[in-house]
């Protein structure tokens, strides 16, 4: 008996245990609110045939039911699913010439929470209305060759098309592009011509639609010609700019551009006859800079006699060819040729470690052509090389080749006039040498990591032959950026001057041989002057 009591004592305790569990367990009670997924959602229009849904999440939902029907009370269904996300597709294409409805309710283990009160509404829209276009509009006159094209868009666009023609009827048409449906701006891809009308059009496709109308605009292309540059001040001969009538004793011409015009290219013509009927230069050359332009003659062309010289300049962008600059005049009348150049580097005498030396000398004041010429002859019989440049390069020129170790070469160089005033006398002869830097010394002592108790140690290294001098640095700095002692002993040894303190240092040597030529920096060792 006692234990019939006890087993239906622990029946009565979980039944209501079980009773409590479904007093506090319930389906969900919040209502689904629903909308188109994208960036349509506000819209009561849906752009394709089987557009997606989206809703906010239900608390304590763990699935959804949808339901869509052309009927407002649910008789009739067109679609019905029970999801576990928030997101949903129809499956099935849907007609334009109809209103659909769309419900849905949150449930989970426990049941299902009510339906909202008032179904979500909507119909399937796939016209496609025409764009709005913005920029250029007709009859506006565009003065740039590769045009801007702006419109607006609207809700639902799937796809964008944009054509550019010479003809009103698109045939044949230029351009044809889809531009990405986000974008309401296309820059045109080519060079259109310049004083012609072009005609443009879009059209837009709403979802999986067909394609909306055309809108059409016009315009004009007008790229306006460069002026001549300026006649005064602004452009003239390199040497004495501004001047009529100047002595002109190189062939270099300058001049400027005018602001705004973009310009692609300048025309130089040189003639010793005022109406150019013939010329004895007819030149373009590419621009640049948009600012200025400096043009150098090179050594193909020179003065054919001496005399007064004509020449004109006139520049080209997109929109064609300007007129000609006003002419001005240029007197060819050199004074006998350059003074003797002076020569500055390589030094006479020097020992050089690159075998490319940069040779330099003071510049001639008057000059059309430098030549310089290197030899392993003094009287120049055979040269190395033998170059002549225009003096507008500068005085100064690097050896084309590697020259050879060991070998004496010699070199000079003058400045001259070609065909006009002749060369000047050649500078003075200087000679050198191309040599190896020696080998950094070899340290010995005080012994790298050494202790020790002299104040005043006696520094050692192997002796290198060839030897001018040495540099010994000492410093309680690792990269010797104070120095506690620097000498310039000519042996191999040497005694400190100073009495170091006790600590850490550290010394390197380095060797310059009788070329005047210094080596690299032996090894860094290091060792410490203990207190007695």
């Amino acid at each position: 008996m006692k234990k019939l009591l006890i087993i239906g004592f622990i029946f009565l305790i979980g039944v209501c245990f079980v009773d409590m569990q479904n007093l506090f367990a319930a389906p969900p009670t919040g209502k689904v609110s629903i909308h188109f997924s994208g960036p349509d959602h506000n819209n009561k229009n849906a752009f394709t045939r089987r557009p997606y849904f989206r809703w906010n999440p239900v608390t304590s939902a763990t699935k959804y039911h949808i339901k869509i029907s052309d009927d407002p009370n649910f008789k009739r269904g067109v679609s019905e699913k029970i999801v576990t996300g928030i997101r949903m597709q129809v499956e099935s294409d849907l007609r334009e010439d109809r209103t659909y409805y769309c419900q849905a309710r949150a449930g989970n283990n426990d049941g299902w929470g009510p339906w909202k009160d008032f179904p979500f509404r909507f119909q399937i829209d796939l016209t496609s209305p025409p764009l709005t276009l913005v920029m250029p509009v007709s009859g506006v006159f565009v003065d740039e060759l590769r045009p801007e094209f702006r419109w607006e868009v609207y809700p639902g666009i799937s796809q964008l098309q944009l054509q550019i023609s010479k003809v009103r009827k698109f045939s044949p048409i230029l351009v044809d592009v889809q531009p990405h449906v986000g974008d309401f701006r296309f820059i045109c891809p080519g060079d259109l011509e310049s004083r012609t009308v072009y005609y443009w059009r879009m059209r837009a496709k709403r979802g999986d639609g067909g394609w909306g109308p055309w809108t059409v605009e016009s315009f004009r292309v007008e790229m306006e010609a460069p002026p001549p540059p300026p006649a005064e001040g602004s452009y003239g001969n390199k040497y004495d700019t501004g001047s009529y009538g100047t002595t002109f004793l190189g062939a270099g011409f300058s001049w400027s551009f005018p602001g705004g015009y973009n310009v692609t290219e300048s025309q130089l013509q040189v003639s010793s006859l005022r109406r150019f009927s013939s010329n004895e230069l007819d030149k373009t050359i590419t621009a640049r800079s948009h600012r200025s332009e400096l043009f150098i003659l090179d050594r193909d062309w020179r003065w054919s006699r001496s005399g007064t010289y004509f020449w004109r300049v006139r520049l080209k962008n997109r929109g064609g060819w300007g007129r000609w600059s006003e002419i001005w005049s240029i007197s060819v009348s050199p004074s006998g040729p350059p003074a003797q150049l002076r020569l500055r580097s390589p030094a006479n005498r020097a020992f050089l470690t690159e075998s490319r030396p940069t040779f330099q000398w003071k510049p001639s004041e008057r000059c059309s052509d430098y030549q310089i010429q290197v030899s392993t002859r003094s009287d120049f019989r055979s040269t190395v090389f033998n170059e002549t440049y225009a003096c507008a390069r500068g005085p100064e020129f690097t050896s084309p080749t590697s020259l050879e170790t060991g070998v004496m070469y010699y070199w000079r160089a003058r400045a001259g006039f070609t065909g006009l005033g002749g060369w000047g006398e050649w500078s003075s002869t200087w000679r050198f040498q191309i040599g190896a830097p020696p080998s950094p010394p070899v340290l010995r002592s005080p012994s790298n990591n050494s202790a020790n108790k002299e104040k005043r140690p006696r520094f050692k290294w192997e002796r290198v032959s060839d030897a001018r001098d040495y540099r010994l640095e000492v410093s309680n700095k690792k990269d010797f950026s104070i120095l506690t002692l620097r000498l310039f002993p000519r042996t191999n040894s040497i005694v400190s001057h100073l009495t170091l303190r006790p600590g850490k240092y550290y010394w390197r040597v380095k060797v310059r041989d009788t070329h005047n030529a210094w080596s690299k920096w032996s090894r860094i060792w290091v060792f410490t002057i203990l207190l007695k």
